[in-house]
């Protein structure tokens, strides 16, 4: 394996992304970089969902797939950790529209990534938990067709018979529940 180089506090290795003191994955692999602070667990359960759902299901739109990894991440660590964020949003007015974040290429920097990352992740539990796996599964198989495709057919009426608009309704009824908020 060949490190090319450290920029901005993090190391690159062709086609990866690794900052010094976390976790990053790529055609290469899964890298996890410890210096003795805290555990990274959760962030290399968030690193290996992306290995793992690439070889099995393939890739998605950056929203479904972060959304699925920072739900097991969650999981993994703290069940609530997503929904208190989008919580957070909403109260300080910060919440972009759902149908702005399916299209927002997370991890890009900004406050789109500061609001998507667990915006999706409190997303994905949601379908899963309301509408199941099975559903969930051809979500993010059908989220990652060209925009054309997405065009003739929405993605959100194909699987759940229903609008992202809709669904965004039900997803922050559903948040404002579990929260009691």
């Amino acid at each position: 394996m060949n490190f090319e180089f450290i920029w901005n506090n993090a190391i690159s290795i062709p086609n990866c992304f690794i900052p010094i003191t976390g976790a990053g994955a790529g055609p290469e692999g899964i890298f996890n970089i410890y210096r003795g602070e805290t555990s990274n667990y959760g962030l290399a359960v968030h690193e290996n969902t992306h290995k793992l759902i690439y070889l099995n299901w393939g890739k998605s739109s950056s929203f479904m797939d972060e959304g699925l990894a920072m739900y097991t991440q969650a999981l993994a660590t703290n069940k609530d950790k997503n929904h208190r964020a989008v919580q957070k949003f909403i109260k300080e007015n910060k919440l972009f529209p759902l149908g702005k974040m399916v299209s927002f290429q997370i991890g890009k920097g900004g406050p789109e990534t500061m609001a998507s990352y667990p915006a999706s992740g409190s997303f994905v539990e949601f379908l899963i938990k309301t509408y199941g796996l099975k559903s969930f599964k051809q979500t993010y198989i059908l989220e990652n067709r060209p925009p054309e495709g997405k065009e003739k057919t929405s993605t959100w009426e194909k699987v759940y018979s229903k609008s992202l608009l809709e669904l965004e309704k039900e997803w922050l009824a559903w948040l404002r529940k579990t929260l009691k908020f």
